[in-house]
């Protein structure tokens, strides 16, 4: 006996529906997991999740492709696609991507130098509480980039990274190796700098000073 067609119209309508229920959870899911791919070196996967899921409007997913894109891993370096998916990422409240932006503008990658711009998008990540926003503001004051030279402001923004990026590493345990990496430059930058500001005349800092031995920026992830 053949089922009726209301019966089968019923059922279609009951699996559109669950699908729409489901495609937001299982986005969000391939955002998360193209990140668990990038952060654990597997870059070539974490391309293939993070493709399709981007363009379906993870923020995530959107910043994982603009990570792939600034370093040309698994694909061609495009700082102008980087840009543009941080971008996007961003509007959708992606503090980290925000952090990269501002990279993008201090470093001039693809676009004009600019540290002005460069401030406004590592300040606004920083309040939101990212921990690479607080190391580049503390970078800025520390060596003189648009604001005077001030290892007091940089010592602050030091420590707050610090902390953020022990919260990050208890939450993002796949991810500890790097994050543990920033954790050591930080305890050696914070130490330097209390050193200095403890002495009768403290050094202005010079571009001799210690940086990150992997650069002057937090490289974007």
């Amino acid at each position: 006996m053949k089922p009726k067609t209301s019966d089968l119209s019923c059922r279609l309508f009951a699996s559109v529906i669950l699908l729409c229920l489901l495609c937001p959870q299982q986005a969000m899911a391939s955002g998360t997991e193209a990140r668990r791919a990038y952060v654990t070196g597997k870059h070539l996967h974490a391309l293939e999740l993070a493709k399709p899921t981007a363009e379906q409007g993870d923020p995530t997913a959107m910043l994982v492709l603009g990570t792939l894109y600034f370093r040309g891993e698994g694909l061609r370096q495009d700082y102008a696609a980087a840009l543009k998916w941080w971008l996007a990422a961003a509007e959708l409240g992606n503090i980290r991507a925000k952090n990269n932006i501002g990279v993008i503008f201090r470093e001039g990658h693809g676009v004009q130098r600019d540290y002005n711009e460069a401030i406004k998008w590592f300040t606004s990540a920083a309040e939101s509480g990212e921990a690479y926003a607080h190391w580049n503001l503390g970078l800025m004051h520390e060596n003189g980039q648009v604001f005077p030279v001030d290892v007091e402001k940089a010592l602050e923004f030091y420590k707050k990274s610090d902390i953020l990026f022990r919260e990050e590493a208890a939450a993002e345990p796949e991810n500890y190796k790097t994050i543990s990496r920033w954790i050591g430059e930080l305890t050696y930058k914070i130490r330097w700098l209390t050193s200095l500001l403890a002495r009768p005349n403290p050094v202005i800092p010079m571009p001799s000073t210690p940086q990150s031995s992997s650069g002057q920026q937090a490289t974007p992830q």
